[in-house]
């Protein structure tokens, strides 16, 4: 077996691995009651409605609740539009992909470390600008709205997760060359 084959092979299983565990954690009991995704959905919901206001969409939330109401001279559009952000639209699992790839990329605990920090924050950061759009593409077209939510930004956030898993291993790349 070529050392080549086996690294990629053993690079699979612990990509594999991590993310089988990182599922299996987020789903344990204990976990749940930690309250962690419903805090990092309720710290989206309170970020995505700061935002909504600053671009003139008067919106207010509750927990993980969005209420939007556009301004009164646009036309065709709902007088209301409200979104309830679950546990699958918080960007864990975008989160998780990532960080599961980058632990199991050979790099020392230090790199990895900052690499899923910094992954993390922009995939989070992303993900305020996908509830936005989805925000906006609510209150100005409806009918559109579960298609964009389920087939294109969702996928989005994921390929988003894996071009920022190619920055890391360029950037890891060429500290080690």
């Amino acid at each position: 077996m070529k050392a080549e084959s086996y690294n990629i092979k053993r690079l699979i299983l612990t990509y594999v691995l991590v993310m089988l565990s990182a599922y299996g954690a987020i789903h344990l009991k204990i976990i749940k009651e930690l309250n962690t995704g419903e805090l990092l959905t309720e710290i989206l919901t309170i970020q995505t409605t700061e935002i909504l206001n600053i671009l003139h969409l008067d919106a207010t939330c509750s927990a993980t609740k969005i209420t939007m109401t556009p301004p009164s001279n646009k036309p065709n559009t709902l007088n209301v539009f409200a979104m309830d952000i679950r546990f699958g639209c918080n960007g864990i699992e975008a989160m998780l992909i990532y960080a599961a790839a980058v632990t199991a990329f050979p790099a020392s605990w230090k790199r990895k470390l900052a690499g899923i920090f910094v992954g993390i924050v922009l995939i989070h950061i992303a993900n305020v600008g996908r509830i936005v759009a989805l925000a906006f593409i609510g209150v100005y077209y409806p009918k559109l709205f579960q298609y964009f939510h389920v087939y294109i930004l969702q996928g989005m956030m994921i390929a988003f997760a894996l071009v920022i898993f190619f920055v890391y291993l360029h950037l890891n790349a060429t500290k080690t060359a």
